[in-house]
């Protein structure tokens, strides 16, 4: 896992190439796949480099901590460290993952704010998918329904 400061955090998956999350929506990413894999620039960005920790209560929180590292791998003192909460949900189609970033400054913050961060994310997830469904039902409302066919 990849921390970026303008794109997000950034996935690496073999099967599709290049992944944004959704947690920053910011800047752009072409997939792999779409461009001529000569074209995709693999340099690492050492002045962006975070060391991760996973964290975890073993039922449902799994808190990473992103610490920053300078490239000989020593803590950079001058930035923050990052806190990304996660869990599942489990739904009749399988589990359903949930991440939100945590507004904290240290491990401890982290855990008091991981409840309302996962009730937050849960609820954009529940209005994205109320809208998708509403895009859909628009759609098929607006077709032309030929007899016969």
């Amino acid at each position: 896992m990849v921390y970026d400061n303008t794109r997000g955090i950034i996935s690496r998956y073999p099967l599709y190439g290049m992944c944004r999350s959704s947690l920053q929506p910011k800047g752009k990413y072409i997939m792999a796949n779409q461009e001529h894999p000569s074209a995709i620039d693999f340099t690492v960005d050492q002045k962006n480099l975070y060391r991760e920790e996973n964290i975890t209560d073993m039922k449902v929180a799994a808190i990473r901590k992103m610490t920053p590292i300078t490239p000989s791998g020593t803590v950079d003192e001058s930035r923050a460290a990052i806190f990304v909460g996660t869990t599942q949900l489990m739904t009749p189609e399988g589990p359903l993952p949930l991440q939100a970033m945590l507004p904290a400054n240290n491990l401890k913050e982290a855990f008091e704010v991981f409840p309302k961060a996962m009730e937050a994310a849960m609820t954009r997830m529940i209005e994205q998918i109320q809208q998708a469904q509403q895009a859909q039902r628009q759609k098929d409302d607006s077709r032309i329904i030929v007899p016969g066919r």
